[in-house]
């Protein structure tokens, strides 16, 4: 539980409440979930009011990792100022998508993460309402094995991030095959998928000119388990070349191949896959 002192000046008059934030809950959508937080109503001296809570959050990962703008947040329900000796909670609740869990996960790196919250609250009392003074970021630090715990009731897609780096003007060496994949990224979204595959297979070809691999003819003459390092990748290289092949070319024959959804999304991973690696 974490405590958070909220102002508010009313009517020239400064009150304080003090309320207490519970761990994060993740709780289980479809394809977009809820994180929520327990909000508790601790002492404070305006029994009969009304406090509303909304904001947006942050996420801070191990390792060094910059913020990360995670997601806005409300109130499910107002929470309500009964006199001192009865308590009162609401929850914050927070939509997080498959995308937003992968990317937590990947800057968190096996540790502890943190959520800044950063909460706008507006009470209601004695028919007036008044704004917060001095909104401010609040820190909640979430442990990371009641956090895998709840990972595990999560039905949620895999996700894994290759960054391909791009060096040069656009035009030319790493940053043309960055070009051609960014090219494919949109065309995907667009649900292009031919043109999404026609756009990977160029990154893949211009890429074939920045890198020296192995001849076919000499990986095809070595014994499978005699095989080197550089040769076998050399082999996955020259595979997703032969299937990018059939990428649309403008012929009659590549015009009649299809890329699916799922084609086009698979030769994309396997490219920036590939291309992402150092084949020095």
């Amino acid at each position: 539980m974490y405590n958070v002192d909220l102002g508010f000046d009313v009517e020239g008059t400064h009150h304080s409440i003090l309320v207490s934030v519970s761990d994060p809950q993740l709780h289980r959508g479809a394809g977009q979930h809820g994180l929520h937080l327990t909000v508790t109503v601790g002492k404070h001296d305006l029994a009969g009011g009304i406090l509303l809570l909304q904001g947006d959050s942050t996420i801070v990962g191990a390792g060094g990792h910059p913020r990360a703008w995670l997601s806005t947040f409300t109130h499910a329900n107002p929470l309500y100022l009964r006199n001192n000796a009865i308590t009162s909670d609401c929850a914050l609740v927070m939509a997080v998508t498959d995308e937003q869990l992968w990317r937590i996960e990947d800057m968190r790196r096996g540790d502890d993460f943190q959520i800044d919250l950063r909460i706008n609250a507006v009470l209601v009392s004695g028919g007036r309402t008044s704004p917060m003074i001095n909104p401010s970021q609040y820190q909640v630090r979430v442990d990371r094995y009641r956090w895998l715990r709840q990972l595990t009731n999560v039905d949620r897609a895999a996700h894994f991030m290759v960054a391909v780096p791009a060096v040069g003007d656009g035009s030319d060496g790493m940053a043309s095959v960055v070009k051609f994949l960014r090219e494919a990224e949109s065309a995907y979204r667009d649900n292009r998928d031919r043109d999404a595959a026609t756009a990977v297979r160029r990154a893949v070809e211009r890429f074939r000119t920045l890198i020296t691999l192995p001849p076919t003819k000499s990986i095809d003459a070595t014994n499978r388990e005699q095989r080197d390092k550089s040769q076998r990748w050399a082999a996955v290289f020259y595979s997703i070349m032969g299937v990018l092949n059939a990428a649309p070319h403008g012929d009659a024959v590549t015009e009649a191949v299809e890329f699916s959804r799922r084609d086009g999304q698979a030769v994309i991973a396997i490219a920036m896959g590939l291309l992402g690696r150092d084949w020095s």
